[in-house]
């Protein structure tokens, strides 16, 4: 049978002609799209070559937005010098970015690369959420707040979702802020936020009142006198601060309102005429909490009407504080708690050494302040007005050496990133230290090997292997599912740390019906883990069934510990223990 031959409309086949020709456009595009690297302002012969790849971009914004929706990571090389928009710098697009300076710097310095702004309106220096959806991360430069800016107004950097290393913000404006706005959370490490001239940091590091959910987390990072410190203020946006300076706040350094959630650890403050250090005010419907561990507090300026830490409630929403291993110094009052409505107002510190009268005890809630106190000179290397952090670390002989909480778990770190706890006075006990500061103990001498390992032979285990758990709280979606972050320290030997995640309960529950009812811990979720030394990663946990729901209707279901077992490359284990607290998204019952 043959087959019919039917005629072709010559207006389909001229339409055919040109979705092919639009096809074959498509297909070369994609096939050229590649990663590019930008060179701010021309080629350089050590950081940015011309090799036939890289591109020579004399403005910087136009750098910043190139080739921004082609589907690759591009990246921007920026030399040292001053580089300045007439208003804001917005690298738009949909394609990840790395924008890389040579180096952060104050004026003068021939090496630093430096954004600033020509603008005289109300108007961030740079707004990496200008574009939705875009990951950016910053690295290497500062970022100038003009005096040009209105008083009061305009800010350094808006971040969205991304990342910042080695960023500095220099505000030479009065009473303009740093960071003040975190939009989908982000990351900050390794930064300075300070003032020069006649300028004045507002707010250091603020997340804003956002309804974009993320996380964010700061480390490493040194605020110069600012007004206020690191604020959360949006239960959207819980902060994580790490390793945290800050240098004579006017008004406080660690801040939590409006339902913000603030965990800070292994962190320094030092005061002038700060009237509270750390300070949380539930002023909403929300709960506003702080979890403070290991931290040292002090005040080196007129003692009168200061005080260390609070918990404040001026609204139905309750306020909470958790400290313990910390060292509170200078303060007339160490701390104090008051509710003014309904909302009640939670303060314990435990494990802490302090002095002082408590400022106020009033309204409903709860001061816990008798577990493992202690009132003693801690001995710091350094006498005031204080020149740095590390005038605070202990010298031997200090009272808060071992005075920490004996029980295992917690910060296995110091602000040094160095290994905690040990055993500091010699009594064959290692108990972690009071403070921001472990005592360093001199190693002992090492016995030479009888023989020669062969060469082939892996190295042997040096039972120094840890994780580092992040947290206080562990946020669980309606699905049950969080992300617990967990670090291999940069001194890891024998990389990669490896191993096995288990969340259980930290209380006896009762679980099973009538006679056969017993009470005992269960295990909720279970997770495997591989971090390379030096990175932090988050492990996946799920709570499925009975645990979603124990956890949801139970309080005491929701105070957790996490037991990381480990194990590096050398063979060397360890077993890290971190006490959390679970929360779940929308509503949580309050049972027993």
């Amino acid at each position: 049978m043959r087959a019919l031959s039917i005629p072709r409309h010559p207006a389909l086949a001229a339409i055919a002609t040109a979705i092919a020709a639009i096809a074959l456009c498509a297909v070369l595009a994609a096939a050229s799209a590649r990663a590019t690297t930008f060179c701010v302002p021309a080629f350089d012969p050590e950081r940015c070559p011309d090799n036939g790849s890289n591109v020579a971009q004399a403005d910087l914004e136009t750098a910043m937005q190139s080739e921004a929706a082609d589907g690759e990571a591009d990246t921007v090389i920026v030399a040292p010098g001053t580089y300045s928009d007439p208003d804001t710098f917005e690298p738009t697009g949909a394609d990840p970015l790395t924008i890389e300076g040579a180096g952060a710097g104050e004026a003068g310095d021939p090496q630093a690369t430096r954004l600033t702004t020509e603008s005289s309106a109300n108007v961030y220096v740079v707004n990496l959420a200008a574009s939705s959806g875009r990951t950016i991360v910053m690295r290497g430069l500062t970022v100038v707040v003009p005096a040009s800016l209105p008083d009061n107004q305009g800010a350094g950097i808006q971040v969205g979702g991304d990342t910042l290393e080695g960023v500095d913000v220099e505000v030479a404006n009065p009473h303009s802020s740093a960071i003040p706005s975190w939009p989908e959370g982000g990351a900050y490490a390794g930064g300075r936020i300070y003032p020069t001239g006649g300028g004045v940091v507002e707010r250091a590091i603020d997340t804003g009142v956002s309804g974009l959910a993320g996380q964010l987390a700061i480390a490493g990072v040194t605020l110069v006198e600012p007004v206020t410190g690191i604020w959360a203020e949006s239960s959207a946006i819980p902060i994580s601060a790490q390793r945290v300076t800050v240098e004579r706040a006017l008004q406080g350094a660690f801040i939590a309102s409006q339902g913000g959630q603030l965990d800070v650890g292994n962190s320094v403050a030092i005061s002038a005429s700060v009237p509270t250090t750390l300070d949380a005010l539930a002023n909403t419907a929300e709960e506003t909490a702080i979890e403070a561990d290991h931290l040292t507090l002090v005040h080196e300026g007129s003692p009168s009407g200061s005080t260390a830490v609070a918990s404040r409630s001026s609204s139905t929403g309750n306020a909470e504080v958790a400290m313990e291993n910390s060292i509170l110094r200078g303060y007339p009052h160490p701390y104090g708690r008051t509710a003014f409505s309904s909302g009640a107002a939670d303060l314990a510190v435990r494990y802490s050494n302090l002095g002082g009268e408590v400022v106020a005890d009033s309204g409903p809630g709860t001061l816990d302040a008798g577990t493992g106190n202690i009132d003693a000179d801690p001995l710091f290397a350094g006498a005031a007005p204080f020149g740095s952090a590390t005038d605070l670390a202990l010298l031997p002989g200090s009272a808060s050496v071992d005075a920490g909480d004996p029980a295992p778990g917690g910060a296995v770190a110091d602000f040094l990133g160095e290994v905690r706890p040990l055993d500091g006075d010699g009594d064959g006990i290692a108990i972690r230290d009071q403070g921001a500061f472990e005592l360093r103990v001199p190693a002992p001498p090492k016995e030479e090997p009888q023989s020669m390992a062969p060469a082939s032979r892996p190295a042997s285990p040096t039972g120094a292997v840890a994780v580092r758990i992040l947290g206080r709280r562990l946020r669980f979606n309606r699905r049950g599912v969080a992300r617990l972050r967990l670090r291999c320290p940069a001194s890891e030997p024998s990389p990669p740390c490896r191993g096995r995640l288990v969340l259980r309960t930290l209380l006896k529950l009762r679980l099973g019906k009538g006679a056969k009812a017993k009470r005992r811990r269960l295990a909720l979720a279970r997770a495997r883990f591989e971090l390379a030394a030096g990175r932090t990663g988050a492990v996946r946990l799920r709570l499925k069934g009975r645990k979603l729901r124990l956890v949801r209707h139970s309080r005491r279901a929701r105070r957790v510990v996490a037991i990381a077992r480990v194990r590096d490359a050398a063979g060397s284990r360890a077993t890290v223990q971190h006490r959390l607290r679970a929360t779940l998204g929308g509503p949580v019952a309050g049972g027993r």
